[in-house]
C-alpha cells in the first residue's frame, strides 16, 4: 500500500507514532491518505518528510505537490482533520 518511492521503514515509523499523537484519527493514517491520493490525485507527486528529535520520530509530514503547489494530502470536503501526525506535547 505504500505511496510511490515510500520505504517500508517510513510506513512503519508513521504507524508507530499515531498512538502517541493527540490527533490520532483515521484521517492521519497512511491507509486513508494513500486511498485518497490513489483515488483523487495519483497523477500528483507525494513528498514525505520525517521530523526527528534526538533520533526519535516526532512527526510525519506527507504532502501533495500538484502544479507547483504543495498542500496537505486530502480535501477539506472529505477530511475532517487536515494536519500532520505529531507526537503529543511536541506540536
Amino acid at each position: 500500500m505504500p505511496f510511490p518511492n515510500m520505504k517500508l521503514e517510513f510506513l512503519q515509523e508513521w504507524e508507530s507514532i499515531l498512538p502517541k499523537c493527540s490527533m490520532n484519527t483515521i484521517f492521519m493514517t497512511p491507509e486513508w491518505q494513500y486511498t485518497w491520493w490513489k483515488r483523487f490525485a495519483s497523477g500528483s507527486d507525494v513528498i514525505m518528510h520525517i521530523a526527528r528529535s534526538e533520533g526519535e520520530v516526532t512527526g510525519i509530514m506527507p504532502l501533495l505537490l500538484k502544479e507547483k503547489v504543495v498542500t496537505f494530502i486530502g480535501n477539506s470536503d472529505v477530511f475532517d482533520y487536515m494536519d500532520f501526525p505529531v507526537v503529543q506535547g511536541l506540536e
